[in-house]
């Protein structure tokens, strides 16, 4: 019987991050198969505090001032400004991130928790889901389960939360036992965690094993059908192109530029051409050092809107993937790279990387495990090749197949598996 479910989460549609497409995909199949769906989330400039959308009942809080001048920050960031203003907002982001708990959305808390309150009260059947980032998330649905003790609680991570100390969410030295404390407390309350790869599972099940059968792996999800594109004879430049975000000391482009100068120096024929779209300033010092060898052939195109990737993604002859410095991380967007059919260059750093679990099985993959070192004459002749033939197209059967646990009826079952868990006695 459908049960009305209530959804905690900082972003959510209009917002452009893996979290907002998944779980605003997520909600609209849940209504479409009868669940009365409401949604917590943040505050928005653009968008209205309260609206139906696509059937989900949308209601967006939070401190408009905080949120307008976090937006303000996000995009003097991303500008690089060395304006006096920017620089006072970058001190003043960078004291609030050394300070909040457990994130910097932790402004968002108690508006959140005041919102979503009377939409659970006097609802005895109603389902919590909880959605990270951002975990302030999670701290409202900790609070909300205190306030309706049998409330069924779902948290879903779409990152590790007190182990991830290659981009902590706080100040791990003012925080790292609490958050660890915090978190265990929360999968005790909860009815079930999901999490996106096996690796992220073992790790919690080995640091909580008192709720190791709490915790459920639901995949990655294909939140953008990107129709193969079709295969094109290799007579001009081939497009190289690497979509998403870079993070220095996790997801960092150096290998990646080595291997495409040292190429371009050593098959001094090769038409080859790397494009990177998404936000790079973390790791600007890295394209200025390797600029000039390029020789033109390299492209910064910046954050674009959603529709402009999509099309990058189509019309690329090679798509690029970084994996992350932790093993159990897995970037949505591969399900999207794989979607599109294309060879695949999957850099990673080390062979445990989930990137690599998840391309064995995808038939136009190059795997290439870099090891902190720098690109040998083995990879670069493999990089070569790869990228100058002309790829066959994927078969269609076997790529469907291998697409079928990510598409939104596969996931959104997953989901309400859990909450038919929590309707049985």
């Amino acid at each position: 019987m459908p049960r009305p479910v209530v959804i905690v989460s900082f972003s959510y549609a209009p917002r452009l991050n893996p979290r907002a497409f998944r779980w605003t995909a997520i909600a609209e199949r849940l209504v479409a198969l009868g669940h009365p769906v409401a949604v917590v989330t943040s505050w928005l400039a653009e968008a209205p505090a309260s609206e139906v959308r696509n059937g989900v009942h949308v209601h967006r809080t939070g401190w408009k001032l905080i949120e307008g001048a976090r937006g303000g920050m996000g995009e003097a960031n991303a500008a690089g400004s060395n304006q006096p203003a920017s620089l006072l907002k970058s001190l003043a982001r960078r004291l609030w991130r050394n300070l909040s708990w457990p994130d910097v959305t932790a402004t968002w808390y108690f508006a959140a928790v005041k919102a979503a309150a009377p939409l659970l009260a006097g609802k005895r059947d109603a389902i919590l889901v909880s959605v990270a980032p951002s975990f302030t998330a999670v701290a409202v649905g900790a609070a909300l389960k205190r306030r309706f003790r049998d409330l069924p609680w779902i948290i879903d991570l779409g990152d590790p939360f007190s182990f991830l100390v290659e981009t902590p969410p706080n100040n791990q030295l003012l925080y790292s036992w609490f958050n660890r404390r915090f978190e265990r407390g929360a999968f005790r309350a909860a009815l079930a965690v999901s999490v996106t790869n096996r690796r992220t599972a073992d790790r919690y099940a080995a640091e909580f094993p008192e709720s190791a059968s709490k915790i459920c792996v639901i995949p990655p999800l294909l939140s953008a059908e990107v129709a193969p594109g079709a295969t094109k004879a290799r007579g001009g430049a081939v497009r190289i192109v690497y979509l998403g975000t870079l993070y220095r000391g996790v997801r960092e482009p150096d290998f990646l530029l080595s291997l495409f100068v040292t190429t371009l120096d050593t098959f001094r024929g090769a038409q080859l051409e790397l494009h990177f779209y998404g936000d790079v300033g973390a790791c600007g010092g890295a394209f200025e050092v390797f600029r000039e060898r390029c020789r033109g052939r390299l492209f910064l195109h910046g954050v674009v809107p959603r529709e402009q990737a999509l099309a990058a993604t189509r019309e690329a002859d090679v798509l690029v993937n970084l994996g992350n410095e932790t093993t159990f991380q897995l970037p949505s967007k591969v399900v999207e790279y794989a979607a599109a059919g294309k060879p695949v260059v999957n850099i990673a750093s080390r062979r445990e990387d989930s990137s690599i679990e998840f391309f064995q099985s995808y038939p136009l993959a190059l795997n290439i495990i870099s090891e902190g070192r720098a690109p040998d004459a083995a990879q670069i002749a493999a990089f070569h090749e790869f990228a100058a033939r002309p790829a066959a197209p994927p078969d269609a059967a076997a790529l469907e197949a291998f697409l079928r646990p990510y598409r939104i009826d596969e996931i959104a079952a997953r989901y309400l598996g859990l909450i038919d868990g929590a309707s049985r006695p």
